[in-house]
């Protein structure tokens, strides 16, 4: 039977049943054991539609902007999904740490017009969410040895 197009739908569940049809692996754990190909296609499907997302902006085109800002939401839901990673609970926590943000009278703005972190900011806590949905204890032994091996993160 054809999905009832005209009903609300949940965007992840969409999603997960497309790259299901697609033949395409949607881990039920975390994970980085992710094909290099796929990792590839990844990013490049996300690069793709932020550029038409500016080309559109930059050209005025409302509709095309909606094309682009669904199609980015499409993208980066399959990236979650293609990695494993549970994004109800992520976003939540994203949430959270980004009302901190604004929790002040008068949140921190930089000079673009960004609000950026302020005196009360709390970073997001993504590890408890992603380990407590993780394969084996070893997978979040694992993603902590990486993000200790990477200067970016912080944590060395």
């Amino acid at each position: 039977m054809a999905d009832d197009l005209s009903r609300p739908w949940d965007s992840v569940a969409a999603v997960r049943d497309w790259l299901t049809k697609a033949g395409l692996p949607v881990p039920e754990y975390p994970t980085m054991d992710i094909a290099p190909d796929a990792r590839e296609m990844a990013c490049a499907l996300i690069e793709e539609e932020a550029a038409e997302f500016r080309a559109a902006v930059e050209s005025s085109d409302l509709v095309e902007i909606a094309d682009a800002v669904a199609d980015l939401v499409w993208v980066v839901l399959e990236a979650a999904i293609t990695f494993g990673i549970p994004i109800e609970p992520v976003f939540a926590e994203i949430r959270r740490s980004n009302l901190t943000k604004v929790e002040t009278d008068e949140p921190v703005v930089n000079a673009v017009g960004k609000i950026v972190k302020g005196p009360n900011f709390s970073p997001p806590d993504l590890l408890p969410i992603l380990a407590a949905r993780a394969r084996t204890s070893e997978d979040v032994a694992d993603w902590l040895r990486r993000r200790r091996d990477e200067p970016s993160h912080g944590l060395a």
